[in-house]
């Protein structure tokens, strides 16, 4: 298992077909709070976009889900474009700071049209982000690992 603290900083790979990797990782609070409106950290620039971590409360029926999600950074009109992707999104576990859950895409193609964001609507159950291993008080860690190959302007 890898720990929160000795996860990779983002470094250019070039052994790896121009890919770019890094980890975005964010600390969120007041997660009891949390709706369906989103709330995003701090972004990083990988692969020549700023990206950022975005999470909010999904529901479904009744039952309430974290969403998280690596999203573009800002909320602008962007050109078409066309990004292969993989991406691991990991929930830490704030006391040993060991992965605690983890969902994974691999092979993604991430375009414009999708913004704002990828990952997953049902990431975990709310009721269980109220384990011990999952939240430590009202809150949370989050990181993503992303590689990402160059970006590509769609022509129309």
């Amino acid at each position: 298992m890898e720990t929160f603290d000795k996860m990779p900083q983002l470094s250019l790979n070039s052994s790896s077909l121009g890919a770019t990797e890094g980890t975005i990782r964010a600390r969120f609070t007041n997660i009891s709070e949390l709706t369906e409106k989103s709330i995003r950290s701090q972004p990083m620039n990988i692969a020549g976009m700023d990206w950022s971590v975005m999470i909010r409360a999904e529901m479904d029926s009744k039952i309430k889900y974290l969403g998280v999600y690596l999203a573009r950074a800002d909320n602008l009109p962007f050109p078409s474009w066309s990004c292969t992707t993989s991406l691991k999104i990991n929930l830490i576990n704030p006391s040993t700071m060991f992965v605690a859950h983890s969902r994974e895409l691999v092979g993604i193609v991430f375009t414009s049209a999708n913004f704002p964001g990828w990952g997953y609507k049902k990431f975990i159950l709310f009721d269980d982000l109220k384990k011990s291993t999952h939240s430590k008080g009202d809150a949370i860690l989050i990181s993503i690992d992303v590689k990402a190959f160059p970006c590509n302007s769609i022509s129309k």
